[in-house]
Parts: C-alpha cells; sequence; structure tokens
C-alpha cells in the first residue's frame, strides 16, 4: 500500500504533542488528511481496487476511506472491521458525537473530493458512521 505512516509520524509528532488538548486530535486529523490520506488515496484505492477483481467481498478496517471507495469502485460489498467492542455504548455518545462534529468539518470535504475523482457520491460523518459499511 501507499504511504509510510511511519514517516508521518515522525515528521509531525513533535507538532501534534505540542498542541493543547483538545485541539491535539484535531491538528493531528489535519495533518494525516493533509499530509497522508490525500496524497495515498488513489495508489491505495488503485491496489485495493485491482484486489477486488477476484473478491466476493472486501474486508477492511473502519475508517479506512480508500477501501471503502475501491470497493464501490468495484462493485464489490465491503465489510467494516471495528475493534472496539464499547463503540456504541451509552457512555460514549457523548465523545463519539463531540468527535463526529469536529471531524467531520475536517475528513468530509476533503475526502468527498477525492471519492468524486471515481464517480462516487458524497457521503457524510466519514470520521464515524459514515466510514462504517452498509
Amino acid at each position: 500500500m501507499a504511504g509510510d505512516l511511519d514517516a508521518f509520524f515522525r515528521k509531525h509528532i513533535g507538532t501534534i504533542l505540542r498542541a493543547a488538548f483538545p485541539e491535539t486530535a484535531s491538528t493531528a486529523t489535519s495533518l494525516f488528511v493533509r499530509d497522508y490520506l490525500v496524497p495515498n488515496f488513489e495508489a491505495q484505492l488503485r491496489v485495493l481496487r485491482e484486489a477486488c477483481s477476484d473478491a466476493d467481498v472486501l474486508v477492511a478496517p473502519w475508517l479506512h476511506h480508500a477501501a471503502s471507495a475501491a470497493a464501490e469502485v468495484a462493485g464489490v460489498p465491503w465489510v467494516t472491521l471495528v475493534y472496539s467492542p464499547i463503540l456504541w455504548m451509552p457512555a460514549n455518545r457523548f465523545t463519539w458525537a463531540l468527535g463526529k462534529q469536529m471531524f467531520g468539518s475536517i475528513l468530509d470535504d476533503p475526502v468527498n473530493a477525492l471519492r468524486a475523482r471515481f464517480g462516487l457520491p458524497r457521503r457524510r460523518h466519514l470520521a464515524h458512521e459514515g466510514s462504517l459499511s452498509p
């Protein structure tokens, strides 16, 4: 897959750690979108679309936007893996609602611009349920 996540973190860890909470998360997300997701999206989509050519289904982690787009382009259903058994528990609803509001403005427009290059429709709340498989 395209992209070197370790290199991204080596480059930006100082900036991310210097940001005051809660700006830490928005700073990290903004940098991630600008310097990792956007530059690597098309290359990752091409690799995954090729992998889908003979597949019945694509299984991908939550928030892997190139994977969901590749499955859509290839016409293959995808299944989202979420590794948190407490994701939708009532104790977390406030945190997730806040995160949805905070990260939607950072993630939705850039990812939807990338999706549009492949003729894919816009999706909302891509930092949360908008990135989950149907």
